[in-house]
C-alpha cells in the first residue's frame, strides 16, 4: 500500500513539472514562431534609416536581378542574400547612403507586385553629441594629467596614481571612439530588406463563392490540425525521458512488490488450513478370549 502511494505521489509531481514546463515554454518560445523564424530575423543590423518591403515577382530570378540593379544605381550594396529555389522566395539586404535612401525605397514601391513595405527613421544627433561631449571631456583629462606627470615635484606614488589614471582615460576614449564611428556609420548608410516571392499562377477555373469559402474552411481546418498534432508531438518527445524514469520506478516497486510477497512467511490460520486431514479407522477389536472358544 506504501509504494503505491509512493508510486502516485511521484506521478502527479511529473504531471505538475511536465504542466509547468509547457506554460512557461508556450510564453518564451511560442511554437509557431520558432518554427517561423529565419536566421535573417534574429540580429538584424541597424541603421538610422531602414525599410522593410515585400515584392511578389512573376519568375524569382528575374525579379531579383531587376532589384539589384535599380539598387545599384542608387549605389547600394548587398549586404546580404539568400535565394530558397525550393520555397520560391528571396531574402535581399541592401546597404546605401543616405541621401539616396527614400528615392531608392519609393523605386522599389513603384516596381510593382508590392505586398508590404514598411519605413522607419531614427535621429541619432542628440546620441552623437553626447558621445562627442564625453569625448572631448576625457581629452581634456588627459591633457591635464599629462602636464601634472610632466611636473619634477611629484612623488613616486603620486606618479604612479596618475598613470592609472591615464590608462583608464585613454581605455575610456578609445570606447567612445568605437562608438563614433559605429554611430556615424549607421547615420550615414540606410539598410533596406527585400523579401521576394515568386507568384503562384493557378489554372483558370469557374469556382462559385460558397465551394470557394468551403474549400477555405476545409484547409484552415486541416491546417489547424496538422498544428495541433505538431504540437502533441513536439510535447510528447519532449517529456519522453521524463515517462521513461518514471516508467522505470513503476516497474521497479513493481518488482519489489513481488518479491516481498515471495518472501512473507505464511501465517499460522494458513498453516493450520494447509495441514494435512489424518483420518482414524476404527478397525474391529477381536477379544482374544472369544478366539480361543472357538478353536475349542
Amino acid at each position: 500500500m506504501r509504494l503505491t502511494i509512493n508510486l502516485l505521489t511521484i506521478i502527479l509531481v511529473a504531471a505538475l513539472v511536465i504542466t509547468g514546463s509547457i506554460l512557461l515554454t508556450r510564453e518564451i518560445y511560442p511554437l509557431p514562431q520558432v518554427l517561423t523564424l529565419t536566421k535573417y530575423q534574429k540580429n538584424l543590423p541597424k541603421a538610422g534609416k531602414m525599410a522593410e518591403i515585400e515584392l511578389e515577382a512573376k519568375k524569382l530570378s528575374t525579379g531579383v536581378t531587376r532589384v539589384t540593379d535599380e539598387m545599384m544605381r542608387f549605389e547600394g550594396i548587398v549586404s546580404q542574400k539568400e535565394i530558397n529555389g525550393k520555397e520560391k522566395t528571396a531574402w535581399l539586404v541592401f546597404k546605401l547612403p543616405t541621401a539616396e535612401f527614400e528615392n531608392a525605397a519609393r523605386t522599389l514601391e513603384q516596381i510593382g507586385g508590392l505586398r508590404h513595405s514598411r519605413l522607419t527613421t531614427e535621429d541619432k544627433t542628440d546620441v552623437h553629441m553626447k558621445l562627442q561631449t564625453q569625448l572631448e571631456s576625457l581629452q581634456s583629462s588627459t591633457a591635464r594629467l599629462t602636464s601634472t606627470s610632466a611636473g619634477t615635484g611629484e612623488k613616486l606614488p603620486d606618479m604612479l596614481q596618475i598613470e592609472n589614471k591615464l590608462k583608464c582615460t585613454e581605455r575610456e576614449m578609445g570606447e567612445i571612439k568605437g562608438k563614433i564611428e559605429r554611430l556615424e556609420d549607421q547615420m550615414a548608410y540606410g539598410l533596406i530588406f527585400i523579401r521576394m516571392y515568386e507568384k503562384k499562377i493557378l489554372p483558370l477555373s469557374y469556382e462559385s463563392a460558397f465551394q470557394k469559402s468551403i474549400n477555405n474552411a476545409c484547409q484552415d481546418g486541416l491546417d489547424n490540425c496538422i498544428n495541433i498534432i505538431g504540437i502533441i508531438v513536439f510535447w510528447i518527445l519532449s517529456s519522453l525521458p521524463l515517462l521513461t524514469v518514471i516508467l522505470l520506478l513503476w516497474l521497479i516497486t513493481f518488482l519489489f512488490q513481488i518479491r516481498d510477497k515471495w518472501r512473507k512467511p505464511p501465517s499460522k490460520k494458513d498453516s493450520n488450513l494447509a495441514a494435512p486431514l489424518i483420518v482414524k479407522e476404527d478397525k474391529p477389536e477381536i477379544e482374544a478370549g472369544v478366539g480361543s472358544n472357538i478353536e475349542s
